[in-house]
C-alpha cells in the first residue's frame, strides 16, 4: 500500500481490506488495490471498478466463507492521516453494509493512519488506534484508548 501510495502522487489511491475476524479481533490479509475505473484526484478517491467487489467475492468464496471485507483504506498525498467527514461517512457506510466492526487505515505524510469504525456508530465515531507491536511482517494496532499493556484483550486488532 505504501508502494501505491507513492506510485499515484499527487492523487489518492486506496482499495478495499480483506481478512478475517477473530473474536473481536480483525486481522488484514490482503488489501485490493487501485483499479482502471477507479476515480482519483488530489483530495478524493471513489472505488468504482468492478475490480474490487470481484476480488472481495473471489476471496470470500476460496476461503469458505471466512475471509471476507474488513474495511478499505486510502491515501492522503498532503498532511496528517487525518478522516475527512467523507472518510468518516464511508465507513459508516461500510459498517452498515458489512454488519460489523470496519477498518480504515488512511495512509498520509504523517504515517499511517489507523482507525475501527464500530458496527454501533456513535457520536464519536471511528476511533483512531495505536501501534501495539511489531513481529516479523505482521503489526498490531490496538483500539481507541487501549493500553498497549493490555492489548491481548478485546480491544487489539491484527494487520498482516
Amino acid at each position: 500500500m505504501l508502494k501505491q501510495r507513492v506510485a499515484r502522487l499527487p492523487k489518492e489511491t486506496g482499495g478495499f481490506l480483506l481478512g478475517r475476524r477473530r473474536g473481536s479481533h480483525i486481522e488484514i490479509v490482503e488489501a485490493t488495490l487501485q483499479a482502471k475505473m477507479d476515480r482519483a484526484s488530489e483530495t478524493s478517491f471513489e472505488r468504482i471498478d468492478l475490480h474490487h467487489r470481484h476480488r472481495a467475492e473471489a476471496v470470500w468464496q476460496s476461503s469458505e466463507g471466512r475471509i471476507g471485507l474488513v474495511g478499505d483504506w486510502h491515501t492522503h498525498p498532503c498532511g496528517p492521516p487525518v478522516p475527512s467527514a467523507a472518510d468518516r461517512s464511508a465507513w459508516r457506510q461500510l459498517v452498515s453494509s458489512i454488519q460489523g466492526d470496519a477498518v480504515g487505515i488512511i495512509l498520509a505524510e504523517g504515517g499511517p493512519g489507523v482507525f475501527v469504525a464500530p458496527r454501533r456508530w456513535s457520536v464519536l465515531g471511528a476511533r483512531q488506534c495505536s501501534l501495539v507491536e511489531e513481529c516479523e511482517e505482521d503489526l498490531v494496532f490496538g483500539g481507541g484508548g487501549c493500553n498497549p499493556r493490555r492489548a491481548g484483550k478485546r480491544e487489539a486488532a491484527f494487520f498482516a
